[in-house]
């Protein structure tokens, strides 16, 4: 033991000694205190050596950036109590005026066992995992002295942050036994002042300390992303301990702040900050996945529905956004939402139960795509109580009705045909649906189909759907969740898992820095999108955090709230459009042999493509562990991602900034080059979110004679071969060969910088939005600059090089809306740099 402390101690020693904005180190020179602080606070850890034996944590005051808190501890003088100055006395960098004694501290563990509060001695090893200007990361392990065993706190903080994240797991965790992190609520230690307690929050705005107030109010906060997890007590030493019950992994937040830091100053100013700092950190929870899904039915008006309801019952259900509908609604009866149309709900579960097991007309759709949400309502309903016991058990003995190879007609085919076909893949999911909720299944049908569909994965585990569409990777990949998460154990299973993580690290890098989806192919820049994306994302948080990796969980958690967090300015439209764009509804309910509304396919009509936001928000609803963490990755500065040749895309990240290539586009949707440039924050339309394609298979306002996006110009059909994608410090980069051009792209958190380069005349197309479907952009260019401002924020394009911008006088259109054609001109180079700010934002 002494061995592998003074090795430990050895490391950690070297690897402290550069100053960095987040550091950890044991300090050896205070009894091997283990201390870590980044530019906004420290905290320490009692560690091996020290008399009292006290495993709270304790809060360091400061208000410069440098890592005081260390050296304090490091000054064999100046960490002594019976000399001065001390660092109990503010010199002008802070000063350690908490008082911790035997308490908690601010987040230190509590455990009630055995009748009795027991608290962990000091702990006995460290390891420090990293250091550095954007975050630290270690681990403390302390010694097992009750049945839970050891104790390891797994702790990270990031600059510019004022709450350390701690991962804590044990050994082994007996089911009666309470634990949790703990905050010091004692007055006789001088912790009193405003208290706020929420539901698993609890935060202490002290009063001032010292004569007059001089030494400034401590603040201090914990809290859980998941309240339902935790019950607050109060422990024998009067600190409220946020306690989960036999759980043997947890995770939470604990930090502080100083108000002569001079940067939160009141009580309300840090409970805003406090609860803000938890929000982001959160995740989606599932009553906002039912707010996704109460969103998205009352969309259709009672007028709406009725009519709806009407056609259904004289027809029959013919396509399955009518079922899916119905489905959506019995989940927000089931929860205590929607409730003013639990009647007309009945109507709809009766006919849509009815007809599931018939094969549907094959106008749109069949039962493959809405048996599993049926199922899925169908049991809640049964758990709430909505109806009487008769009414449900009728509904069941329909849903036990369905024969899969009868009602899923449209999703057969035989095995083997050596195609990729994603209904079979949807039906699969429903028949596993109603296995799991005791509503019958074939178990034999799922295996088959999905054993057929592994086939058509890549290497990166992406589904090839035919064209390999960006949707119908993801789309296709939620339905396979779906099916692993209804328990799947057919002989296929593993082999599914495997090609699952396979695909997980790319499902991450392939989000824009606006929440969106990759564009390419069918069915893009629909709402829906958003949801589907955020539900795979839950998936894949249960799936890493069951693994062990609860950092990896947290990040996939956070990807799923980038985008749902995206379509709140959609949601807010009157009225609400299923697409990304402001036209009006000219189709609403669509026919299947022309184009319906501006931006969508003939199918992507309203009736059916608005439920589907819902019904995938459902799925996030059934996926979500709200005890998962949603922190933000702690990724490189910048990122480049090429996906295998079958999906034909790459991806560059940088800052606040994300770029997409396809250099072998679906002619019918859109064209090579850079199709997109995203900033977080900004409207998605600003540069581009998609390309626009010069036949697009969706309606437009009117035909494009030439496809745009931001790309060199050339003649239609110029090969553009990837030379190179990687990164260098800060700066995503790709180099391109575009017939004889040589483009060159490199992304930086300041934006996008374009080469191009060639032996005679050489130009680029610059697109700039110019119409939504509502309003019109304000349009500003010279012959070196173009700007475009719209809702607060302008896309500016910048010629650095000799040359000129000029106005081609045409337009082009995409689902998003309409773009005036620029080009920029030059004789054998041309230097375009492109920024999207905020209005007044300093360049």
């Amino acid at each position: 033991m002494v061995r592998r402390i003074v090795s430990s101690l050895m490391v950690l020693a070297l690897s402290a000694n550069a100053e960095t904005a987040c550091n950890c180190a044991v300090c050896p020179e205070r009894t091997n205190d283990f201390v870590w602080e980044n530019d906004k606070f420290g905290m320490r850890a009692y560690g091996p050596g020290e008399y009292h034996r006290w495993s709270g944590f304790d809060v360091f005051n400061k208000n410069t950036a440098s890592n005081v808190c260390i050296r304090w501890m490091r000054d064999s003088t100046y960490n002594r109590h019976d000399v001065f100055p001390n660092f109990h006395q503010n010199l002008g960098e802070g000063m350690d005026n908490y008082t911790m004694g035997a308490s908690r501290g601010v987040g230190g563990i509590a455990m009630f066992a055995d009748g009795e509060w027991k608290t962990y001695p000091d702990w006995e090893t460290s390891r420090i995992l990293h250091t550095g200007d954007d975050y630290l990361e270690f681990e403390l392990v302390y010694p097992a002295f009750s049945a839970a065993g050891k104790m390891t706190c797994h702790i990270t903080l990031k600059r510019g942050e004022r709450f350390f994240r701690n991962d804590v797991s044990f050994e082994r965790m007996p089911k009666d036994f309470l634990v949790g992190p703990g905050i010091d609520l004692e007055p006789k230690r001088d912790h009193k002042g405003s208290l706020v307690e929420e539901p698993g929050l609890v935060s202490l705005f002290e009063d001032p300390k010292g004569e007059n107030g001089k030494d400034g109010s401590t603040m201090e906060a914990i809290f859980v992303a998941d309240p339902s997890q935790v019950t607050p007590l109060t422990d024998h030493l009067n600190c409220r301990v946020l306690a989960f019950r036999g759980k043997k992994n947890f995770t939470y937040w604990a930090g502080a702040s100083w108000s002569l830091a001079g940067e939160i100053t009141t009580p309300a100013d840090w409970l805003s900050h406090v609860k803000k700092f938890r929000s982001e950190k959160s995740g989606v929870s599932k009553d906002r996945y039912l707010d996704l899904m109460e969103a998205a039915v009352s969309a259709y008006s009672d007028a709406h529905l009725a009519a709806y309801l009407s056609d259904v019952e004289r027809d029959g259900v013919q396509e399955h956004g009518f079922p899916r509908l119905a489905a959506n609604i019995g989940v927000l009866v089931a929860n205590g939402r929607s409730l003013g149309r639990r009647d007309i709900l009945k109507r709809m579960m009766d006919v849509s139960c009815r007809d599931a097991k018939k094969l549907m007309p094959p106008k749109s759709g069949g039962n493959d795509f809405s048996v599993k949400e049926l199922s899925i309502a169908l049991a809640e309903l049964e758990r709430a109580k909505a109806y009487p016991k008769d009414v449900t058990d009728g509904w069941c003995a329909a849903i036990c009705a369905v024969e899969a190879e009868v009602a899923y007609k449209r999703g057969r085919l035989q095995v083997g045909e050596g195609r990729a076909y994603n209904w079979v893949v949807f039906a699969s999911a429903s028949e596993q649906a109603r296995r799991a909720y005791g509503y019958g299944g074939n178990a034999a049908f799922v295996e088959k189909y999905v054993a057929d569909q592994l086939r058509w994965f890549d290497a990166n585990g992406m589904y090839r759907d035919p064209n390999q569409p960006a949707v119908y990777d993801f789309v296709t990949r939620l339905q396979f969740a779906a099916i692993l998460r209804l328990g799947f154990d057919g002989p296929s299973r593993a082999g599914l898992e495997a090609l699952m993580d396979c695909s997980a690290e790319p499902t991450l890098k392939m989000l824009s820095a606006a929440g969106e989806i990759p564009y390419g192919g069918r069915s893009n820049q629909f709402l829906h999108n958003n949801t589907f994306y955020a539900a795979l994302c839950e998936w894949y948080a249960v799936r890493a955090a069951s693994c062990g990796d609860r950092a990896k969980a947290a990040e996939f958690r956070h990807a799923a709230r980038l985008a749902i967090d995206a379509l709140a300015p959609w949601l807010a439209e009157t009225p609400v459009s299923h697409v990304k764009n402001r036209y009006p509804l000219s189709v609403g309910k669509g026919v299947y042999d022309e184009k319906g509304d501006m931006g969508c396919e003939r199918y992507a009509y309203f009736d059916k493509y608005m439920v589907t936001m819902g019904s995938w928000a459902m799925l996030g609803w059934l996926f979500a562990d709200e005890s998962i963490a949603a922190d933000a990755p702690t990724r490189p500065p910048a990122e480049t991602f090429v996906t295998t040749p079958d999906f034909h895309l790459v991806f560059l990240r940088a800052g606040d900034y994300s770029a997409q290539f396809d250099y072998n586009a679906d002619a019918h949707y859109d064209c090579d080059g850079l199709g997109r440039l995203h900033r977080a924050g900004a409207p998605t339309a600003m540069c581009l979110s998609v390309p626009c394609a010069k036949t697009p298979s969706y309606r437009i306002e009117r035909p494009n004679d030439a496809p745009l996006a931001l790309a060199p110009v050339v003649p239609d059909g110029t090969p553009h071969v990837l030379a190179r994608a990687e990164t260098s410090g800060d700066v995503a980069e790709a180099d391109w060969k575009v017939g004889a051009l040589d483009w060159s792209v490199r992304l930086a958190k300041t934006g996008l910088a374009m080469t191009l380069s060639g032996t005679d005349a050489v130009a680029f197309t610059l697109p700039a939005f110019q119409f939504d479907g509502r309003e019109e952009t304000r349009i500003d260019a010279t012959a070196k600059s173009l700007s475009v401002a719209y809702r607060g924020w302008r896309c500016v394009y910048e010629l650095t090089s000799d040359g000129e911008i000029t106005d081609t006088g045409r337009v082009a259109a995409n689902r998003n809306g309409r773009y005036r054609r620029f080009e920029a001109h030059g004789a054998g180079r041309l230097d375009v740099r492109i920024s999207i700010e905020r209005d007044g934002e300093a360049k």
